[in-house]
């Protein structure tokens, strides 16, 4: 600025900032099907506090199991009271992890990644079972294979499969991927006096890599045996046991990302496989049909460069006669076009129907204007299984951060939805779960303020 000259710039003590959002109120209606489930499962007044809500998990007393992102946080919900207690979280922090609910009404908890140390991440063999009566974790055995981001499923017999997931031994970021390990063996000269040095072994590289094993835990042994391998090695995948006791395992668009991102071999990509538990063996059936684009072009949005850079898989969910519902396949392109659907599998035909139209975001025209479809992002969605075979799904965003408070159940029999009463405030990123009455407990997620979504169950009309 020359010499003499004013700023016109205010001085940054004059300067401030927009007011945050006020956190929205539910309004919770005498003939709602929604209701109050006490306040935030972390008890805190934090903006966002259950952001962090990583699980939601039914126990077997009727409440639920709410897990932070390194599994060290951990409440409980209690249907006596309909309110949330502190409960011990597991001894050591892990990310990446798999938890299910098993038949017994307790929770397992195994693999996922060491997060203590961004320098050297490491995958974890070992698994913990919460038992619900002690509200205590007890360490079980040790999985065969060390693994994070696997699919997990309880199979009909009670037993947990646990699919995929990848093999990291290396640094956060960059990560080191790698499909391949090599171990060589260095040799050394003869010395002058003309014996040989001895051979010095070559550490392995950090390496981080996906994998196809699979194992089966038996909770009333508390022992991990291995099954049949997967076709592909897929890392992310997510898993549900349909009706007719095979599990459908779904693999991710991309790399994932986060926590067991690890290169992927890209025919593995959107595939999808069965796992027999009769036979122990895993069975491809039909990948996920391809992005329709021509919604999109219809609307200008740029499809140049249309190549998966960010995906996440969705939320799966089994229907009755052995088909399932996989809501919110989301993937994020190279260009910056985001693109969301559900889709339907057909347990019969092994084949994928696309459920309602696409939701994306793209740039539009020269001056790259941001434009979104019509309708609801469905990745932020919160959804769970009916009692009578509908699956709810509530929530999720339209353009940008901004969450929604609709809810719909997608009835299976029809292949349409089914409208519900809104929710009393919106929600994105929340969970749910089906509690043992029949009722979804529904947590985590924010409300479209950028602060913490308080928890709520809805409760099915007679």
């Amino acid at each position: 600025m020359p010499a003499g000259a004013r700023s016109t710039e205010e001085p940054d003590a004059q300067r401030t900032l927009p007011p945050e959002p006020a956190p929205v109120v539910p309004a919770f209606a005498p003939d709602s099907p929604w209701v109050p489930a006490g306040t935030d499962p972390w008890g805190a007044d934090d903006a966002r506090p259950s952001a962090d809500l990583e699980d939601l998990l039914p126990l077997g007393d009727g409440g639920a199991l709410a897990l932070g992102r390194d599994a060290t946080l951990a409440t409980r919900w209690s249907p006596s009271t309909a309110s949330w207690s502190a409960v011990p979280g597991l001894p050591t922090a892990r990310v990446g992890y798999a938890a299910v609910a098993l038949a017994d009404g307790s929770v397992v908890v195994a693999g996922g990644l060491d997060p203590s140390d961004f320098d050297r991440l490491r995958s974890y063999s070992s698994a913990y079972v919460f038992d619900p009566e002690a509200s205590a974790w007890i360490k079980s055995g040790l999985m065969t294979t060390a693994r994070a981001a696997p699919a997990a499923a309880v199979l009909p017999d009670g037993r947990v499969l646990v699919a995929g997931g990848s093999y990291i031994d290396g640094p956060a970021f960059p990560l080191v991927s790698t499909s391949r390990a090599t171990l060589t063996s260095a040799g050394a000269p003869k010395s002058t006096t003309g014996h040989d040095q001895p051979l010095t072994d070559i550490a392995p590289p950090t390496m981080g890599v996906a994998l196809a094993t699979a194992e089966v835990f038996d909770p009333r042994t508390g022992r991990w045996s291995a099954t049949g391998a997967m076709r592909y090695a897929v890392a992310g995948a997510v898993a549900a046991t349909l009706t007719d006791g095979r599990v459908l395992v779904v693999a991710p668009g991309t790399a994932v990302p986060g926590w067991g991102w690890v290169d992927m071999d890209a025919r593995a990509r959107d595939t999808a496989e069965v796992y027999d538990p009769a036979t122990g063996r895993f069975t491809l059936v039909g990948s996920l049909p391809p992005i329709d684009r021509a919604p999109l072009l219809r609307a200008g949005i740029s499809v140049h460069g249309f190549a998966p850079r960010y995906s996440s898989t969705g939320t799966l969910v089994p229907l009755p006669g052995g088909d399932a519902l996989l809501v919110g396949n989301w993937r994020s392109e190279h260009n910056g076009t985001e693109v969301t659907r559900s889709l339907r599998f057909h347990g019969a035909t092994g084949s994928w129907t696309q459920v309602g139209p696409t939701w994306a975001c793209g740039w539009v025209g020269s001056d790259l204007e941001m434009t979104c479809l019509a309708g609801i992002d469905l990745r932020g969605a919160a959804v769970a299984p009916l009692p009578d075979g509908r699956v709810l799904v509530a929530g999720g965003r339209t353009r940008g951060t901004r969450a929604t408070d609709i809810a719909r159940a997608y009835a299976a029999g029809s292949g349409g939805w089914d409208a519900l009463d809104a929710m009393p405030l919106p929600r994105n990123d929340g969970l749910a779960a089906l509690l043992a009455d029949g009722s979804v407990l529904m947590a985590g997620g924010d409300d479209g303020t950028w602060h913490s979504a308080p928890p709520m169950r809805f409760v099915p009309p007679d």
